[in-house]
């Protein structure tokens, strides 16, 4: 007679429907059993176990409504595979048992044929044995198993002794507390539960892991285990910490891991599964079967709470839980809206389990039996907790995700919820921000990874000294080149001279403007300004006239350097202007007061969040800092250094500088030239360029027409946005790869470069390049809002100190006050700086960017990294360069993606989505294209993105009738179930009402109706009826 499945197996019934032949609810259990054993009897003993216990012999079914239900199997003997594990030693031999064992689980179960229950026995020597059984999900959980080896033992001690079975008969079986579920907990009791459970996930944001690897559009189940015993007087005190807070060691844990999952993600708002028994009532105790359910506990850490505090929050969540974990979690699920995302579970993917089962293990009479611990391979949660209390030890298994995560990845965070269980077992009053997590070994590396480097052995200068040493050493030699003017170091030091002696009078230290255009004047205008001891205000003639006014008054300029040419740009200045093509015949001077190095050379404006520009204040140190006696970059005599940036950005602070204070030939390219990929390919070799700076945007540009533009070029350093791995790579080809590419990270605030990366390969999975490692001179952490070390791998803000950092903000001393403050790692007296960007420290002590802190946005409750989308659209054929970003709508944040197609390509946006919805979860698929000729350029060359065009929106609310027969029965068996009249084919199944249960029930409907072999899968991949039509279309015709 078929009996209907629990709530419990219901879910895993659609899970199996949603992902076939998954493995991540096999359940092992494995012993070594050392000395005599007789495989027959235990076989016996097995099978006398299926016998006694009809869900171990159950399959799955369809009822007669299309509901799944069991089917119990006739009682049949258990097969036992006596497996020989032959040669090496011993040791050798278990490992290689350990591989077969984790092979033998990655088997999957048919859980419509069964059998559920599989065993198999592998000889070690010939008093040596190791006992797997291996069950599914769907008919056991751990206490199941715990009972089954108990029962297994007291048969095998009886068969062995030539008796029959000691054990009852039992009074009831699994099915009975199916049904008896069915018939109690009433649709009644499941609403209320679920009134609570939606009141309580009201709002709830997916826990954001960051992972090692990209996440793969459809969740996966190879597993690897990590397991750590936490030792006896940590335990010790942490079960005394629970019991004065009146709560389970549970918990503890519990409170403990929400705790280290806030510290590892930045979130307050913490989401964790809890798996309960569910084995309230005495009768169902020695039942097998698969009992336990699925909850969520939601913690909040929003105020920094102490732990104390956090422990009675757990509690009551916990109890309040344990009050509603009827509800099936399919149920819970579903909460999570209509749009599932495939490629993890719903709700959660960090489950807890602490196992108090009872402690029964195999027993053989005449042999030792110990557990035998191995690697299963499967994992059922992206992070499966599973703790226990062992030889009065806490004991910690992981089961982890492979495909996201690093096996030293999980060490480290079993290490740190070592590290926070004893912190807080010591002071429960201290706030959770606080909890030692880091070991001093850890934070020792993570130091060292930011201190690299050390400042230059020299005394310090500043930048007319070291210009000074180069006209010395070689006055003859080519300084500056613009077109057909070039001017020697000589004849550059005399033209800066009378602009200097333009300068005369004014107080010192002055600020003076320079509004001019890349050129010879320029540069001599700006060294000119430096000899006097003042210090330059670059403004690009390029900018409007009202905004470079706003910036001399602002700056409170005591003067503009500029050319006729320019004279409209500076109308409204009224203070001494000195014009470069009207300069007086050359005249001595009289030197004034030389800058020291912590004078200023520069104040640099730059935006902010805010919209008001922010003038940064740099001194001659920072300058001399990124140019001189440097680590990532060697410049000297010989060299030629494009200057192809705005005099307002700072990387031109690297190409003036990089040049003239290290004798080599500052080669300036005229705009026109650098924003035509031809042309500036051109120029960059008749020039004979050997150190070229280029932004991302220019870079994608320019490489994306001429793929071997940069090809030969001594160092090319590619910054100001993140780096596009598919570009790099196409660029790291042979023919058309420089002789050293580097991707420069820095703010101005840190005097242009902070961390420089050599790149010498692109991994093809690659969504990111790291911006490396500090230059020379600087320190680097990774840090909370409370500028503590954050663990490597986990996102942080990235904080710059040393030699580069500027003075501050002019006129801002409470933002100056809030970005730049005391080095809490540094020597007393010494500044950081905030820069307001995360990032992690790599493995390899890379830093990886991840996106400005203010930037961060969500879609669907999910963190939105747009540089994995835009790696995976420059990877699509046709497409030379992407920019994914955010864009409101009245139906809520939307993802927008802006992509250039390679010339003469004509682009097909949806075979683009397709493309990308194999590689992508469904939440990163852009659901707007606009595809431009080219990416809008602002005057520092970075994508102008105030200057991208909104997406045009179709309209979608018209449904469409079906057209084919096929359409028109998929339409009637969703109108059927979803109690609708009628539904479109255009129409989304899971926005019209419908959930898991319905889809289960709807695909088992269409599987009758259309005599195909159908998954949920297929209903969740393809959810309007248009779709889910072609894709049976599809099968049908691949079974031709």
């Amino acid at each position: 007679m078929d009996a209907p499945l629990s709530f419990a197996q219901q879910r895993l019934w659609f899970l199996d429907q949603l992902h076939p032949g998954a493995t991540g609810y096999n359940i092992p259990s494995a012993h070594r059993i050392r000395g005599p054993l007789a495989p027959e009897l235990l076989a016996r003993a097995l099978t006398e176990v299926t016998r006694r216990h009809e869900v171990v012999r159950a399959a799955v079914g369809d009822g007669p409504a299309g509901q799944p239900v069991h089917r119990i199997q006739p009682p049949e003997p258990v097969e036992l595979p006596v497996t020989p594990v032959d040669g090496g030693s011993t040791q050798e031999r278990l490992t290689r048992a350990a591989e077969l064992a984790r092979d033998h689980v990655l088997r999957p179960f048919d859980l419509r044929r069964g059998p559920l229950l599989r065993a198999e026995l592998f000889r070690i020597g010939d008093d040596d044995h190791v006992l797997l059984v291996c069950l599914h999900h769907l008919v056991a959980d751990q206490w199941t198993l715990s009972l089954l080896l108990r029962e297994v033992s007291e048969l095998y001690e009886a068969f062995l002794l030539d008796h029959g079975s000691p054990l009852p008969e039992p009074p009831l079986q699994y099915t009975d507390f199916a049904r008896w579920q069915r018939e109690t907990i009433d649709e009644d009791v499941l609403d209320g539960q679920l009134r609570y459970w939606r009141d309580r996930l009201s709002g709830c944001e997916p826990l954001g892991l960051l992972t090692d690897r990209p996440r793969p559009p459809v969740q996966r189940w190879d597993g690897a285990r990590v397991r750590r015993r936490i030792p006896a007087p940590v335990l010790t005190a942490v079960r005394e910490l629970a019991a004065r807070h009146d709560v389970t060691l549970f918990a503890a844990v519990a409170a403990g891991l929400a705790a280290l999952l806030a510290r590892h993600t930045g979130q307050t708002d913490i989401m964790v599964g809890a798996a309960f028994a569910h084995r309230d009532r005495p009768e169902f105790e020695d039942l097998l079967g698969f009992f336990v359910n699925t909850v969520v506990l939601r913690t909040d850490l929003t105020g920094d709470p102490a732990f104390g505090e956090l422990l009675a929050q757990v509690r009551e969540t916990a109890l309040q839980a344990q009050e509603n974990q009827d509800l099936p979690f399919e149920r819970l699920a579903d909460l999570s809206g209509p749009d599932r995302d495939l490629s993890r579970p719903p709700l959660v993917n960090v489950v807890l389990s602490f196992l108090n089962t009872p402690a029964d293990l195999l027993r053989i009479p005449g042999s030792a039996v110990t557990e035998f611990v191995f690697d299963p391979g499967v994992v059922k949660f992206e992070l499966d907790v599973m703790a226990f209390e062992a030889d009065g030890e806490l004991v910690v298994d992981v089961d982890y995700r492979r495909d996201l995560f690093d096996r030293s990845t999980v060490e480290r965070l079993l290490a740190h919820l070592e590290r926070i269980l004893a912190g807080a077992a010591a002071d429960p009053g201290r706030p959770v921000s606080a909890l030692p997590v880091l070991t001093s070994a850890e934070e020792a590396q993570l130091l060292a990874w930011g201190n690299a480097t050390t400042p230059p052995p020299t005394p310090a200068k500043t930048v007319p000294e070291l210009f000074a040493e180069q006209v010395a050493l070689r006055p003859d030699a080519p300084a500056v080149r613009c077109g057909a003017e070039v001017l020697t170091y000589a004849e550059l030091d005399a033209r800066a001279e009378r602009i200097a002696a333009a300068l005369v009078g004014l107080d010192a230290p002055a600020c003076v403007g320079v509004c001019l255009d890349r050129s010879v004047d320029q540069v001599a205008a700006l060294l000119g300004i430096l000899k006097t001891g003042g210090y330059y205000l670059p403004l690009d003639p390029g900018y409007p006239a009202e905004w470079l006014g706003n910036l001399l008054g602002d700056a409170g300029a005591a003067a503009v350097v500029t050319g006729t040419a320019y004279a409209d740009r500076t109308a409204g200045w009224t203070g001494p202007t000195v014009l470069v093509d009207d300069l007086p015949a050359a005249a001595g001077r009289t030197p004034g007061a030389a800058p020291g190095p912590e004078d200023l050379a520069y104040v640099m404006y730059t935006s902010g969040s805010t919209g008001r520009p922010k003038g940064v204040r740099v001194p001659h140190r920072g300058v001399v800092r990124l140019v001189h006696e440097t680590d990532y970059v060697d410049i000297g005599p010989g060299d030629r250094v494009a200057h192809s940036s705005s005099i307002s950005f700072d990387a031109a602070t690297f190409e003036i500088w990089g040049a003239l204070l290290t004798g080599a030939e500052l080669t300036i390219l005229r705009k026109e030239t650098v924003v035509e990929p031809a042309a500036l390919t051109a120029a960059l070799r008749e020039h004979g360029i050997t150190v070229l700076w280029m932004t991302s945007s220019l870079f994608n540009h320019t490489v994306g027409e001429v793929p071997d533009a940069v090809a030969g070029i001594g160092t090319v350093i590619v910054g100001g946005e993140a780096l596009d791995p598919a570009v790099i790579r196409t660029v790291l080809r042979p023919g058309n790869a420089p002789r050293r590419l580097l991707n420069g990270y820095g703010p101005t605030e840190n005097t242009t470069f902070s961390t420089t990366h050599l790149i010498t390969v692109v991994p093809d999975d690659a969504v990111s390049v790291p911006i490396g490692t500090p230059i020379r001179g600087t320190r680097c952490y990774v840090t909370d809002p409370q500028l503590r070390l954050v663990p490597a791998g986990v996102p942080g803000e990235l904080c710059v100190a040393g030699l580069g950092l500027a003075h501050g903000y002019l006129g801002a001393p409470e933002l100056t006050a809030e970005r730049f403050v005391p080095d809490p790692y540094g020597a007393a007296g010494d500044l950081l700086y905030r820069t307001g960007d995360l990032v992690r420290w790599l493995p390899d002590g890379t830093l990886e960017f991840l996106g400005r802190s203010d930037d961060q946005v969500k879609i669907r409750g999910y963190r939105i990294e747009p540089g994995e989308i835009e790696a995976r659209l420059t990877g699509c054929p046709g497409v030379r360069a992407a920019l994914v970003m955010v864009r409101r709508a009245d139906d809520g944040p939307r993802l927008v993606a802006y992509v250039v197609p390679d010339t003469g390509v004509e682009l097909s946006v949806p075979e683009v989505q397709n493309r990308l919805a194999g590689t992508l979860p469904g939440y990163l698929v852009p659901s707007d294209f606009v595809l431009l000729d080219q990416f809008p350029l602002n005057a520092s060359g970075k994508v102008d993105r105030a200057r991208l065009p909104e997406p045009e929106r179709a309209d979608h609310g018209t449904e469409v009738a079906p057209r084919t027969d096929l359409e028109a029965t998929v339409c009637r068996v969703w109108a059927e179930q979803l109690g609708a009249d009628e539904i479109g084919v255009t129409g989304n199944f899971f926005h019209l009402g419908g959930d898991s249960l319905l889809a289960t029930r709807v695909v088992g409907r269409l599987r009758r109706e259309l005599g195909i072999r159908l998954s949920v899968r297929t209903l969740f991949d393809h959810p309007t009826a248009e779709a889910f039509a072609a894709a049976v279309d599809d099968l049908r015709g691949s079974r031709v």
